[in-house]
Order: C-alpha cells, then structure tokens, then sequence
C-alpha cells in the first residue's frame, strides 16, 4: 500500500538565507518532496541519497529549471537517510529524513 500525503494545505516553503534545502513531508510515507531554491539557469544539480553510514544508495540528476523534485522512497526501507543536493558537483544542503518513522 502506498502512502500519500496530504498536500491541500501545504505551501511551498519561504526560505531563508542559511536553507537551501526542504523536506516535505518529514516523516515521509513512500514519497517526498525536496524543495530548493540554489539552481540558476545553466547550472547542473543532483540529489543523492544516503544511508547514515554515508552509503551512497540514489543519485537524481536535475534540471537548472527545477526548484523540486518528487523522491520516490517505495523502494526504501523504514529508517533514516540523508539527502544531499548538490549544484555543479558541488555540495550545498543536506537534511536528515525520517521514513516510516514517527
């Protein structure tokens, strides 16, 4: 069974200067959204998702017109990952998520 959240209410996020990453929803079911706001136009950004243990287990290529992305977590186990984004491979943000996890 795949979860869902509920987005009716939800806006995307104000950021501030230190955010350049946001996790909608956190916990998350079998999806999140990552939200960014750090990809100017010609730029090439990615995702990558890892374990605690810094196993690199999902890289997301971007597009420089992005300022979202669905991650598609069906696969997963319940647990904790780090989801890192990156801009020209260059680290910028990293969140922890919490999946199946409350």
């Amino acid at each position: 069974v795949k979860s869902y959240p509920d987005y009716q209410d939800y806006k995307q996020p104000e950021f501030s200067e230190k955010e350049r990453l946001h996790l909608f929803p956190n916990p998350a079911g079998d999806y999140v959204i990552a939200y960014f706001n750090t990809i100017e136009l010609g730029e090439k950004g990615r995702i990558v998702i890892n374990d605690l243990q810094g196993k690199e287990l999902g890289n997301i290529p971007l597009r420089s017109e992005q300022n979202q992305q669905v991650i598609d977590l069906s696969e997963y186990p319940n647990g904790i990952y780090l989801i890192n984004l990156f801009v020209n491979d260059k680290w910028v943000a990293t969140q922890k998520l919490s999946k199946g996890l409350k």
